[in-house]
């Protein structure tokens, strides 16, 4: 098994979109918020819970079709190398493993120079629409 799968199965729980809730009550302003920032951006939002920050992205890209690079940060993801491994995962859920550069996903590379392994990543991610 390739290393990523490991590191997939390690962030689960942070990097698992939840379901999307029709009857939820829609959120057009924040919709309105993201449309208007550019698709190789990161979208970051910050709200107490409860206040339908992950309706809103599941609602956003339902209407966009697009992929996502989601992940829920917590206290832990103050430390540099558990951001970077979360960040990570979340880059991967995103990508058709199946249909990428190998030297994309190398370890090494990852290892060695992890800002460009994400920055390539995140790029595969952005290039593939939704599925």
């Amino acid at each position: 098994m390739a290393w990523y799968h490991d590191h997939l199965n390690a962030y689960h729980s942070k990097i698992t979109l939840p379901n999307y809730i029709e009857e939820n009550l829609p959120r057009d302003n924040i919709i309105r918020i993201i449309d208007s920032t550019p698709l190789d951006k990161i979208v970051y939002m910050v709200a107490p819970f409860g206040y339908g920050k992950t309706q809103a992205v599941l609602q956003w890209l339902e209407k966009n079709d697009l992929r996502c690079a989601f992940c829920c940060l917590d206290n832990s993801d103050n430390r540099a190398d558990s951001l970077l491994g979360t960040l990570t995962a979340a880059i991967l859920s995103a990508l058709d493993l199946d249909n990428l550069k190998p030297d994309l996903l190398d370890y090494q590379n990852y290892f060695e120079n992890p800002r460009s392994f994400l920055h390539n990543a995140a790029l595969s991610v952005r290039d593939t629409k939704g599925g």
